[in-house]
């Protein structure tokens, strides 16, 4: 686990907490999103408020809102760029099925060869794209997304939706709409 703390360990000092409802689970939770254990996210936190100033600062509150922002349209740039070559991908094979359809049913056409060359073109360059894309990889693009989203919130953004969407991945195989 990536902590930014002091080391604690057995011999650290020990002190009884009490904490109100629903606190702990809280705390739980932002400490599994920062890959700490519950007592490193606290000392953290602790350690945090002891920063001078930066609680007070406006100018760093419009950073770190400015910065969350940024994060937010990067990863949703990224994301709009995964769903392009999968649209691309998808519309091309459909495309490509409809003349198959027609060849096959000996339908006549005015569809220039140059411009079908040029749709099998597009299909097998956004496959290749779908394919070399994994799963993991939107997944992560998906959490930096709601991770910003999480800091906007908290940074409590005025210039947010009431409900900020959240991100999904999803990702159709290639494959799938190759064998169609």
């Amino acid at each position: 686990m990536a902590t930014d703390t002091p080391t604690t360990g057995r011999d650290s000092d020990k002190f009884m907490l009490r904490l109100p409802d629903g606190m702990r689970d809280k705390l739980k939770a932002e400490a599994k999103s920062n890959n700490r254990t519950l007592n490193a996210e606290i000392v953290a936190r602790l350690e945090g408020s002891f920063v001078s100033g930066a609680s007070s600062d406006p100018n760093l509150h419009a950073l770190a809102l400015r910065i969350a922002t940024l994060e937010l349209e990067l990863a949703d740039s990224r994301m709009e760029a995964e769903t392009l070559a999968i649209d691309s991908c998808i519309a091309s094979g459909i495309a490509l099925e409809a003349i198959k359809l027609i060849n096959k049913h000996k339908i006549p056409h005015t569809f220039p060869e140059d411009d079908i060359a040029e749709l099998e073109d597009v299909f097998e360059m956004s496959s290749e794209r779908m394919d070399s894309v994994d799963k993991r990889q939107l997944d992560a693009l998906t959490e930096q997304a709601n991770a910003a989203i999480d800091r906007l919130v908290k940074l409590k953004a005025t210039s947010l939706p009431d409900e900020p969407r959240r991100f999904r991945s999803k990702r159709p195989s290639s494959k799938k709409l190759a064998d169609h």
